[in-house]
C-alpha cells in the first residue's frame, strides 16, 4: 500500500519543513518530517536513538495506542504498544504510571488492552486504552452476555469470596471472580439480598410477592421487630414480614405495617394504642361506640350498620361518616353531605375544605348540573360543583361571574373590548 506523501507548508503554500525535524502543531500533536519534507506515518521510526510511533495522520502516539505499519518484510503489522509521555516507545516489561492512570507492558513488548493479565500472582484488568480498572468491571461473553467483577484499589481481581465497596453500595465476589446478582446469600451467619447490578439491599425490598426488611449492614431481619421511619414491622423466621397477621396483642396490615388507632381487620375492628398493643375491641354491643375519636355503630354485636340511620347519619361498615360526600337518601343516584358532626345538611351552602370546593345542598341533597338561583343569585354547577371560574362558556354563550360565583351577566360581543364591574378590561376574540 503506497501511502500519499504530506507536506507542511505556510499560508502562502511554501514549504516550512525541508529536511528531517520534529514539529509541534496547534493541534498540540508532534509530527516528524524526513530529510524530503514528508511527515512521518504508518511508521515507527528510530530518532535519536528512540523509537516514536506516528499513526496515519502522521500524529506522535502515547500511552497505549493501536500500533499499524508495515514491518521490514513488508507485512502489515496491528499491535498494541506503550510510548511513554514523550513518545519514546516502552518494550521493557513493567508498570507503567501516566498522570495518575496505571499501563502494563507485557513481556512481548506489548501494551496490556482489553485484557485481564497475571502479574506477580494476581489477576489485573485493562481496558481498551490500556488503562487498569478498579471498582465493577464487566465482562463480555461471546454469548453476548456477561457478568460483573470486582477488583480494588490496587487493581487486583477479587478471587475469593470478599466484600467490595463501589460508590457507596457494597458488593460481594465469589470464588470464580463473579460478583453475587439477584440472590440472597448467606455469609458468616448473616443473610443479605443482592439485586440485579449485584447492590446489596438496604431497607423494605420484595422479592416475588413477599416483603422483607434489611438492616443499614445489610443483614435481613429474621424472627424479630424491623422498623423503618415511623412505620414497624415484624419478620417471621424465614425473614418474610408478616402481613394480616397477629402476633399476641399486635396486629399487621396487608402491607406488614402494625396497626395504631382503629384498624379493620378480618376478625373485626380493633383499637390499639400508640404502641400498637390491642386495648379494644369494638363492636361487642350494639348502638353507638366512640374509638379514637370516631364513632361506629353496630346493629347488633360483630353486626356492622351501613347506610343512613335515623335519616340523619350515613354509615358505611359501621362507621359514621363526616366531611364528606355520600349517596343520597332516598336516590342513590343523587349525592348529599354530612358535615363534621355527622348530621345530614338538608339546606344551604356547603364548603369542603379539602378539595376547596363548593356545593349546594337542597332537600338533603346535592344541586348539580345546571343553573341555579340562590337568593335571588344565579350560580352555575357542573356536575356538584359551583362554578369558579371569573369567565365561562356555557351552551354557546359566554358568562362572568364574581368572586362568590354569583354570575355577573352574559357577554355578548365578541372581537372587543370588555370592561368588567370591578373595572377590569379584557379582550375576547371569536374563540
Amino acid at each position: 500500500m503506497k501511502l500519499r506523501e504530506k507536506y507542511l507548508a505556510d499560508s502562502d503554500g511554501a514549504i516550512i519543513v525541508k529536511s528531517s525535524a520534529w514539529y509541534y502543531a496547534n493541534n498540540q500533536k508532534w509530527y516528524y518530517f524526513d530529510r524530503n519534507g514528508n511527515p512521518l506515518s504508518y511508521k515507527i521510526e528510530k530518532i535519536g536513538g528512540k523509537e516514536y510511533y506516528f499513526n496515519y495522520q502522521g500524529e506522535m502516539q502515547t500511552g497505549v495506542f493501536e500500533a499499524e505499519y508495515y514491518d521490514e518484510n513488508d507485512n502489515w503489522v496491528n499491535k498494541k504498544m506503550y510510548a511513554d509521555v514523550s513518545g519514546a516507545i516502552v518494550t521493557s516489561a513493567g508498570w507503567k504510571l501516566v498522570g495518575g492512570t496505571w499501563y502494563y507492558v507485557k513481556e512481548d513488548g506489548t501494551g496490556a488492552s482489553n485484557e485481564i493479565v497475571e502479574i506477580n500472582g494476581k489477576r489485573y484488568s485493562f481496558d481498551w486504552d490500556g488503562k487498569m480498572q478498579t471498582g465493577l468491571i464487566w465482562q463480555y461473553e461471546e454469548s453476548g452476555n456477561g457478568y460483573y467483577i470486582y477488583a480494588d484499589a490496587s487493581g487486583a481481581i477479587a478471587s475469593q469470596p470478599q466484600w467490595g465497596l463501589v460508590d457507596g453500595n457494597w458488593y460481594y465476589t465469589q470464588a470464580d471472580e463473579t460478583i453475587i446478582t439477584d440472590e440472597f446469600k448467606e455469609i458468616n451467619g448473616v443473610f443479605y439480598k443482592f439485586d440485579t447490578d449485584g447492590v446489596m439491599i438496604k431497607g423494605i425490598f420484595y422479592d416475588n410477592e413477599d416483603k422483607y426488611f434489611a438492616q443499614s449492614s445489610g443483614a435481613i431481619v429474621r424472627n424479630g421487630w424491623a422498623r423503618d421511619g415511623v412505620d414497624w414491622y415484624y419478620a417471621g423466621k424465614d425473614g418474610k414480614l408478616l402481613t394480616s397477621q397477629w402476633v399476641g396483642d399486635f396486629y399487621f396490615d396487608e402491607d406488614g405495617i402494625m396497626a395504631v388507632g382503629v384498624v379493620e381487620t378480618e376478625d373485626g375492628a380493633y383499637v390499639f394504642d400508640d404502641n400498637g398493643r390491642k386495648v379494644a375491641e369494638i363492636g361487642t354491643t350494639a348502638g353507638w361506640q366512640l374509638a379514637d375519636g370516631t364513632w361506629y355503630y353496630y346493629d347488633a354485636p360483630g353486626k356492622q350498620h351501613n347506610g343512613w340511620l335515623n335519616s340523619k347519619y350515613y354509615i358505611d361498615n359501621g362507621k359514621m361518616k363526616t366531611e364528606d360526600i355520600v349517596p343520597a337518601m332516598g336516590d342513590t343516584s343523587r349525592e348529599a353531605y354530612v358535615g363534621a358532626d355527622g348530621i345530614i345538611v338538608q339546606n344551604g351552602w356547603v364548603y369542603e375544605r379539602y378539595g376547596e370546593s363548593w356545593f349546594y345542598s337542597e332537600n338533603g341533597m346535592l344541586v348539580e348540573d345546571g343553573w341555579k338561583t340562590i337568593n335571588g343569585k344565579k350560580y352555575y354547577f357542573s356536575s356538584i360543583y359551583m362554578n369558579r371560574l371569573s369567565f365561562r362558556e356555557i351552551d354557546g354563550k359566554l358568562y362572568e361571574f364574581d368572586g362568590s360565583g354569583a354570575c355577573r351577566g352574559e357577554i355578548a360581543k365578541k372581537n372587543s373590548w370588555y370592561q368588567s364591574p370591578d373595572g377590569s378590561w379584557y379582550w375576547f376574540n371569536e374563540d
